[in-house]
């Protein structure tokens, strides 16, 4: 039981260092106030055949910011080693006592070998 809270206490103490520092990044990400409103761009030159040429400067307000996303993967990655800790931790405290009853059985058995 010792060692499961010392695992969770480290597991905590862990998320908040690594909250601290993507936290920030986060807010670093977000300017203050309204969005920029978009202004128009100029219509391109079509060619002879009809097609416009395309340079990119539309994709420009849709891109995925990376913060929030890189946070939600190490959110993820670190819910998932916690919970394995947990498991590994409840089944080690379940052989220790199954250990503990066997080595009590056998001293009443008389047969405690030392």
């Amino acid at each position: 039981m010792r060692s499961l809270l010392r695992t969770l206490l480290s597991s905590m103490i862990l998320a908040l260092a690594l909250g601290g520092p993507i936290a920030a990044a986060r807010a670093a990400d977000v300017p203050p106030g309204p969005p920029p409103s978009p202004t128009p761009a100029p219509a391109p030159a079509k060619d002879e055949q009809g097609f416009e040429k395309v340079d990119g400067s539309m994709m420009k307000g849709e891109s995925i910011p990376a913060a929030p996303l890189v946070s939600i993967a190490y959110g993820v990655i670190f819910a998932a080693v916690a919970i394995y800790a947990f498991g590994v931790a409840r089944r080690t405290q379940r052989v220790e006592n199954e250990l503990a009853d066997l080595k009590s059985r056998v001293e009443r058995a008389g047969g405690g070998g030392k």
